[in-house]
């Protein structure tokens, strides 16, 4: 492994990270992104789409929005995703990408920061990630087909 390279994304790395989210999605329900939603999520100035660069290797991302909680006018982060590639994972990849996005959340006056997890693999275990960078469980995703 390299010197670990964090980036904002730009147009030209929207098929690289159509890939990665391919693999994050794969086996969820949750269908495949679309290179039009992804571009979109890169140019918006209310969303940090961060990635995680090994040499020429696209490795982890995380992106989020910043948006008002829909009760109020709590501003808050959420997030779209945080993934790192599965031989990365033992690195501190997973956790520089969240303290950027944290950082990037406060630099925009957020006060709140929510991180989901919506793939279903390992739930427990990224529960206890997050609980060790800080946060508390809050709540689950439950999912019926239509």
């Amino acid at each position: 492994m390299n010197q670990i390279l964090y980036r904002t994304a730009k147009k030209e790395d929207v098929s690289k990270i159509k890939t990665l989210t391919d693999g994050m999605l794969k086996d969820t329900g949750l269908g495949v992104a679309t290179v039009e939603k992804i571009s979109q999520l890169v140019s918006s100035p209310r969303t940090l789409f961060l990635l995680a660069i090994d040499g020429e290797e696209l490795v982890g991302f995380t992106c989020g929005i910043l948006h008002e909680n829909v009760f109020n006018d709590v501003l808050r982060v959420s997030d779209i995703g945080v993934y790192v590639l599965k031989e990365y994972r033992s690195s501190d990849i997973g956790k520089n990408l969240v303290e950027q996005l944290e950082a990037w959340a406060t630099k925009n006056k957020a006060t709140q920061l929510w991180l989901g997890q919506t793939t279903g693999e390992k739930v427990e275990a990224i529960a206890e990630y997050y609980r060790r960078l800080g946060f508390k469980i809050s709540g689950f995703n439950a999912v019926k087909e239509l």
